[in-house]
């Protein structure tokens, strides 16, 4: 049998990272290796149950990926975000049964579509099982609140997965390797299911409950500093993004890396490989 290992990746928001580990491990059994990756926070995280690896610097999400690779055990990796929490008992079997029935199976996801449209968007084959549930203060949304989103506790082929759960086979990581140079968030998961496709794997949408709290690490001032840091040194000044704040103009680094991830995924996936748009 397949082994399945987790990671998740955290900046500050604690509580909420603790929460929502607090709820997986009610899911999993005591042998499911679950993996923290300690993504720059002001003060080191501390969870007992997890083998936590500690940066002193924000990496960024698209970074963890080789890093939870290079230490986890398992054949199949989970990368969910630290405000992903899941309510089904059992998952992980659902999740390595549909691997070991498709052994050209590259990823899950538990949010997805059929569809990427020329824009680089989900068009209007989305599907997920989110519940609307809360916990503690944080409030989920029904996948019927979402636009074009369509609720589903099935299985289904897609062709792009949502970036906040990316279960990902280890041979399927090795055969698209790390992109050097991509911004450190955002479009990392059309990346990464453009890349799959293009090299024969299939990718998967299975209906786990589960919610979402988006929106978190983006308010983390460290993200920021993140952000601009690697804009400064990556995007010329003429693409970078303003805005008009409280206190006037100034520079937009979320948005500015959100528009790089934007331009390198359409101009490789669109302009030059023709992969988008794509529509099973």
């Amino acid at each position: 049998m397949k082994k399945l290992s987790i990671c998740i990746p955290v900046l500050n928001q604690h509580e909420l990272a603790h929460a929502t580990l607090d709820q997986l491990y009610k899911t999993i059994n005591k042998d499911t290796e679950v993996i923290v990756i300690d993504n720059g926070s002001d003060e080191a995280f501390k969870d007992d149950r997890a083998i936590v690896v500690r940066f002193g610097e924000a990496l960024g999400t698209y970074p963890i990926f080789p890093e939870g690779f290079k230490y986890a055990s398992g054949d199949i990796l989970a990368f969910f975000h630290s405000d992903l929490v899941v309510w089904e008992q059992g998952w992980a079997d659902r999740v390595i049964k549909e691997f070991e029935q498709d052994d050209n199976l590259g990823m899950i996801g538990f949010v997805g579509s059929d569809e990427i449209d020329e824009r680089g968007g989900r068009g209007m084959g989305s599907t997920s099982n989110f519940q609307g549930k809360s916990l503690g203060r944080w409030k989920g949304s029904n996948a019927s609140d979402h636009f074009s989103m369509n609720k589903s506790d099935g299985f289904s082929l897609a062709v792009v997965v949502d970036g906040c759960s990316m279960i990902i086979r280890r041979e399927a990581w090795s055969d698209i390797g790390f992109r050097e140079g991509y911004p450190p968030h955002h479009f990392y998961d059309r990346l990464i299911s453009c890349q799959l496709i293009e090299n024969g794997w299939h990718i998967g949408v299975l209906g786990i409950e589960c919610d979402h709290f988006s929106g978190q690490t983006t308010g983390e001032p460290k993200y920021h500093k993140l952000a601009e840091d690697w804009s400064r040194d990556n995007i010329p000044k003429a693409f970078w993004e303003t805005e008009v704040g409280d206190s006037g103009f100034r520079w937009n680094w979320d948005k500015t890396i959100y528009k790089e991830g934007e331009r390198q995924f359409l101009k490789e996936f669109r302009d030059y490989r023709h992969i988008i748009p794509i529509k099973l």
